[in-house]
């Protein structure tokens, strides 16, 4: 795992985990999710 808030599969950059460890409650998972989409909008060179 790797990542702004270890959500990003260090393998496949594209798939991040949400929900599962640091990011496990309501207020982790919001913050994780926001996370995940900036670094795959990033991935994507979309943003």
């Amino acid at each position: 795992m790797t990542g702004r808030l270890a959500t990003q599969v260090a393998k496949d950059p594209r798939v991040h985990l949400v929900g599962y460890g640091p990011s496990a409650s309501t207020i982790g998972a919001n913050r994780a999710g926001r996370a995940a989409a900036e670094e795959l909008m990033a991935f994507l060179e979309l943003g």
